[in-house]
């Protein structure tokens, strides 16, 4: 009786078991949505797209990211970094995009674009009362930018011609302070940066004034590493973008 009972409760046992891995490993039922998959991403602060705050991050990158991404099944991870170092760990795998980039040639290798999210207006900033026509009197100077970014053709030229003499920085929300300090000409950022950082720090409206016209307009894209599926995870979200109409036309 000992043994037969033995037997019995071997053999529930081994019954358990089974149905739980059929469990664990079965597909989600008909109308139950599975669970969105983690998909991490690389970005500094970039106000107003993404702010670092004790919440946790906010924005206009970030709110449209958790409304879209789940609908491809993804739900956004967000790693604090230099832009700089995004597009190292993108291009090296150890993250799995960029949450906004430019799409630019260079960078079609590694990383996967969808259309513009939005059209980013970017200017030079000039400590008030030193204000010049960029257009004619751009020699010699010395400009701040943010280290490793993209500000388009026409300021490489300067670079090229050695017309200018560029002062990277890796923090970008010093640019306007540091500018203001006199450490450079003038300080190219982008102008809804700008905007927020000044609305954070209102003495530095006091202190610092964009030129006219715009230097140039970046398009900025959601980016995924093409390492981990980059290109089937963009066209998915293109797919949305384009049926919720939010691709946008960026032009000067």
């Amino acid at each position: 009786m000992t043994r037969r009972l033995r037997f019995l409760c071997v053999m529930l046992a081994g019954l358990f078991a089974a149905a739980a891995v059929a469990a664990q490993t079965r597909p989600p039922a008909a109308g139950i949505p599975a669970a969105p998959e983690s998909v991490v991403m690389g970005m500094g602060a970039f106000p107003p797209y993404l702010v670092y705050g004790d919440g946790g991050p906010s924005g206009l990158a970030v709110s449209l990211a958790n409304e879209l991404f789940p609908e491809i099944g993804l739900r956004l991870v967000l790693r604090d970094m230099p832009f700089a170092r995004a597009m190292q760990e993108a291009r090296s795998g150890g993250v799995e995009g960029m949450l906004l980039a430019a799409p630019l040639p260079e960078r079609e290798a590694f990383l996967a674009f969808t259309p513009p999210v939005f059209c980013e207006y970017r200017d030079l900033f000039v400590r008030r009362g030193e204000e010049f026509d960029w257009r004619q009197t751009i020699a010699g100077k010395t400009i701040g930018v943010g280290q490793g970014l993209n500000y388009g053709p026409m300021f490489q030229s300067w670079i090229d011609a050695r017309l200018i003499t560029p002062v990277p920085l890796s923090n970008m929300p010093q640019l306007l302070e540091v500018l203001a300090r006199g450490r450079f000409d003038a300080a190219l950022i982008s102008r809804s940066e700008a905007d927020a950082l000044m609305s954070a720090q209102p003495e530095l409206r006091r202190l610092v004034v964009p030129l006219v016209p715009h230097i140039t307009v970046a398009p900025l894209s959601f980016a995924f590493a093409r390492s981990h599926d980059g290109a089937a995870r963009a066209a998915r979200l293109t797919a949305v973008l384009r049926q919720r109409g939010l691709v946008k036309d960026c032009a000067l």
